[in-house]
């Protein structure tokens, strides 16, 4: 049964797949977007409007293709910027909420680029890409790994699974005893993914004993590990060449499962560091992982109160004028394939209805 529904599934995707680049190498998606593009300009402009805007989440941009640490690589980012430079408009996610507060109307098919975490590869791939087509982007980082050679947690569990010899591997914590086999590369995959959610469920102060637990036991030796990491002269090279930074923490923790202190000590310290550093203000935040149960009302008015204006999460949608300015929502582009990216994202356009304000 197990099979017969993976096949099920399998079947579905490619014939989903197929249907797409059909319609995007026939122009339909492209002739579809012009008629709505026409059809909502000529709609009346009172009272003013908020055009439905995406906010697409990037990570890791390279051609490394590692299963361990996933990524977009190059030449798929290369073609997704390039398709939105010449089919949408991008703005950078600040200007979208600054026209926004101001009363000015939203377009349609705007669209804004972010990034999180501060991975060097955004500075190394991501960025001479966005510069090509001449696109702004804002980058959430966790200011305790900038310009250090540390790894955040989920990395360091990564490598340590990437390089085991171990064949099996036991996790035990809050009286549950969790076996995994390590016996193949997809074994281990599958296991790693497996214990990367396990661990974003439980307190911070616990995953940290469990991730120098999971590692010690995995790990024979020492493995030097190239910078992954921006330093702080790369990030001032991205603010100067246009990249809008915001906060993403300092230690990447997720803040329903640290107490009110460490909450605003997060909010408060990563937000001066930067400004400290970059010689700005910074009024942007993104949520460590980003999901609905990684955030709160409490930890929102906490946001609100140090002094962001806005803040990011990982649930997938569009915006308008009903939506959370501490609740923004974005969509993980992982499609490989053009065309589905195309009309997947056409699709999440034509889903959501033009908003009247004021």
């Amino acid at each position: 049964m197990v099979i017969l529904t993976s096949l099920a599934e399998h079947v579905k995707s490619t014939a989903v797949r197929a249907c797409a680049s059909a319609l995007f190498r026939s122009g339909f998606i492209d002739f579809l977007q012009s008629k709505a593009r026409a059809r909502l300009t000529k709609m009346p402009s009172k009272p003013r409007r908020i055009i439905p805007f995406a906010v697409l989440l990037y990570h890791r941009v390279n051609s490394e293709r590692d299963p361990y640490f996933p990524s977009i690589s190059t030449d798929v980012f290369d073609s997704q910027m390039r398709y939105l430079a010449r089919n949408y408009r991008v703005l950078a996610l600040r200007e979208i909420l600054d026209r926004i507060e101001k009363g000015l109307e939203i377009q349609p098919y705007t669209i804004a680029i972010t990034f999180d975490d501060g991975y060097r590869d955004n500075f190394t791939h991501a960025r001479p890409v966005l510069a090509k087509y001449r696109l702004p982007a804002t980058l959430f980082v966790a200011t305790g790994y900038i310009g250090s050679d540390q790894m955040m947690w989920n990395d360091r569990v990564s490598w340590a699974f990437k390089r085991t010899i171990r064949t099996h591997f036991r996790l035990e914590f809050q009286n549950r005893h969790l076996e995994f086999s390590l016996h193949s590369p997809a074994d281990k995959i599958n296991s790693l993914n497996l214990v990367l959610e396990t661990l974003k469920s439980i307190p911070d102060e616990e995953k940290t004993k469990t991730v120098d637990s999971i590692v010690k036991e995995l790990m024979t030796g020492t493995v030097r590990v190239e910078r992954q990491m921006l330093s702080w002269s790369e990030l001032s090279k991205l603010v100067q060449e246009g990249w809008d930074i915001g906060s993403h923490t300092v230690n990447h923790v997720i803040l329903t499962r640290v107490n009110g202190a460490v909450v605003r000590d997060e909010l408060t310290r990563s937000k001066q560091t930067l400004e400290q550093q970059l010689q700005r203000p910074i009024s942007l935040f993104a949520y460590p992982n980003g999901k609905e149960s990684d955030f709160n009302r409490s930890t929102k008015e906490l946001v609100r109160q140090i002094g962001y204006k806005a803040a990011t999460t990982t649930v997938d949608g569009l915006n308008d004028s009903g939506t959370d300015p501490w609740e923004i929502r974005r969509r993980s582009p992982w499609e490989c394939s053009l065309p589905y990216f195309a009309v997947r994202l056409f699709y999440s356009y034509c889903q959501k209805r033009t908003q009247p304000f004021d």
